[in-house]
C-alpha cells in the first residue's frame, strides 16, 4: 500500500537485504523536489521522469525512489531501489531494497495551541497524547533569562561526545533553584491545573541538552526516563524550554515523541515479562522497541521555538529528533 508522503516528513527505515536499521527521511519540498537525509548528509534527488526519484550515494550506489502521485504535494512511496557498482570490476549491479515498509505511516497531527489560559486544552492534550506546547509563555524580560542560561554553564565538548552532549547544575546551585523558579513562574498555573496546586515538587536540577549535526545514519534512541528500573516513579512531568536553535521546523534536533505512547506503555508493564524489563544486558532502547512495537509507529518531532515551553508526561516515550540545522538547545525541568 505505501506510506503516505506530503508535508510531513517521513523517518527511519531498514533495508531487507541486510535487516540493518539505519536513519533516513524523505520529504518534498514545496517546489516538488525530493529531499534525503541520511549520516551528515542533505541531498536533493534527481527526478528520472514520472514520479521516480534517485541520488548517488557515496559513490558506490545509486538509490531509486517511487512513488504514486495522490494530488497536489500528495504522495505515496511505493518502491525503492538501488544498483551498486563495483569500484575495481567497474561493473553495476542490482542490490536487493526493495520496499517493505521501510516508513511507519505518521498519522498524528500536532495538538491545537492553547490561547491564554486555556488550561483546559493542555490537560487534555498532555493526557491524550502525552506532551503539549504553550506557546509564548516567555515575555521579553524572561527571554534575556533563557540566553544567560546558555553563558552560565560552560557547553559540554559536543566534538569528543558525538551529536548530543548534555551541562547540568548540582542539588546545591543555589542560582540553578533561582532559574528554575523563574523559569516555572509562568507555567505555575498550568502544572497546578495538571497536577493539583502545588503538588509539583521539581529535583532541583537544570539541564541543558545540546544537539548538533549527525555524522552517522544510525537510528536515534527513544527512551523512557528511568525506565526498567525497580524504583517507584522517578517524576510526574518533563518541562522542555527551548534556548537557542531552529525548532519550529523538523528535523532540527525537535522533541520527538510517540504520541499516547504513555498510555500503552503502562498496560503492557502491567501484564508484561518484568523479567524481560530488567535484564540490563539487553540495550533498553532495543528493549522498549521490542516491548512497544514502536518499529510499526512513526514518531513526532515537537516544534517549539524560544519562548515556548513544552510540557510532557514523564511515561511518554521520546528521544531527540536528527538536526540537519544550527546547533540547539533545550534546557530541561523534571
Amino acid at each position: 500500500g505505501g506510506n503516505k508522503l506530503s508535508s510531513t516528513t517521513i523517518k527511519e527505515g531498514y533495508y531487507q537485504s541486510s535487516h540493518h536499521r539505519q536513519y533516513v527521511a524523505l520529504r518534498f519540498t514545496s517546489d516538488e523536489e525530493l529531499e534525503v537525509f541520511s549520516g551528515d548528509q542533505r541531498v536533493i534527488a534527481n527526478w528520472e521522469g514520472g514520479d521516480k526519484f534517485s541520488i548517488i550515494w557515496k559513490v558506490t550506489v545509486t538509490w531509486f525512489f517511487e512513488f504514486e502521485t495522490l494530488g497536489p504535494n500528495d504522495y505515496v512511496l511505493t518502491r525503492i531501489t538501488g544498483v551498486k557498482r563495483n569500484k575495481k570490476k567497474k561493473k553495476a549491479k542490482g542490490i536487493s531494497m526493495e520496499y517493505m515498509g521501510l516508513f511507519a505511516i505518521d498519522s498524528h497531527q500536532p495538538p491545537i495551541e492553547y490561547s491564554d489560559n486555556d488550561y483546559q486544552m493542555l490537560y487534555t492534550n498532555v493526557k491524550q497524547d502525552g506532551y503539549g506546547v504553550l506557546k509564548n509563555v516567555y515575555n521579553r524580560d524572561t527571554g534575556t533569562l533563557l540566553r544567560d542560561i546558555l553563558y552560565t554553564y560552560p557547553k559540554p565538548n559536543l566534538t569528543r561526545l558525538g551529536t548530543t552532549g548534555w551541562a547540568s547544575s548540582s542539588h546545591e546551585d543555589d542560582r540553578a533553584l533561582h532559574i528554575i523558579e523563574a523559569l516555572l513562574s509562568p507555567l505555575s498555573q498550568y502544572i497546578d491545573y495538571l497536577l493539583g496546586e502545588d503538588a509539583w515538587e521539581h529535583d532541583g536540577k537544570l539541564q541543558m541538552g545540546y544537539v548538533v549535526r549527525p555524522t552517522e545514519a544510525k537510528i536515534p534512541k527513544y527512551h523512557i526516563d528511568k525506565m526498567f528500573q525497580r524504583r517507584s516513579e522517578p517524576f510526574s512531568l518533563l518541562i522542555g524550554i527551548p534556548l537557542s536553535g531552529q525548532l519550529d521546523e523538523e528535523l532540527s534536533g525537535n522533541l520527538s515523541v510517540f504520541p499516547a505512547s504513555h498510555q500503552s506503555v503502562q498496560q503492557k508493564f502491567i501484564d508484561g515479562d518484568h523479567n524481560y524489563y530488567n535484564n540490563s544486558s539487553i540495550d533498553k532502547n532495543y528493549r522498549i522497541f521490542q516491548v512497544c512495537n514502536l518499529y510499526e509507529k512513526q514518531p513526532f518531532s515537537v516544534k517549539a521555538t524560544f519562548g515556548d515551553a513544552q510540557i510532557m508526561h514523564y511515561r511518554t516515550i521520546h528521544g531527540v529528533e536528527r538536526n540537519y540545522k544550527d546547533e540547539r538547545c533545550i534546557a530541561y525541568i523534571r
